[in-house]
């Protein structure tokens, strides 16, 4: 079903925010990875360390307000699943064309 696969609109932002922080992670890893192996190169800065960290705290804030902030779409979904448990199953009847 559409409604139960969509995630809340804060969850995704934070999915795309953590996408771009990971990309931009994965565009300093080089620079970390071969100050580690040779000391003379350039170590990372502290304004990569910090925009990487603030990257990952913005994104766990998103995904935390997304899930615990109340969602239209999760109550509804909720008041459809009440429904179908609380109401009694009825058949219609079905007549063959002639």
């Amino acid at each position: 079903m559409r409604l139960q696969g969509m995630p809340a609109r804060t969850e995704a932002w934070a999915t795309n925010l953590l996408f771009a922080v990971v990309g931009y992670g994965i565009s300093v890893a080089p620079k970390y990875w071969d100050s580690l192996l040779s000391p003379k190169s350039s170590p990372v800065s502290k304004g990569e360390w910090i925009t990487v960290a603030v990257g990952v705290a913005l994104a766990v804030i998103l995904y935390v307000l997304g899930r615990f902030l109340p969602n239209e779409r999760r109550n509804t979904i909720e008041k459809i699943s009440k429904h179908f448990k609380s109401s009694p199953a009825s058949q219609g009847v079905v007549r063959k064309p002639q």
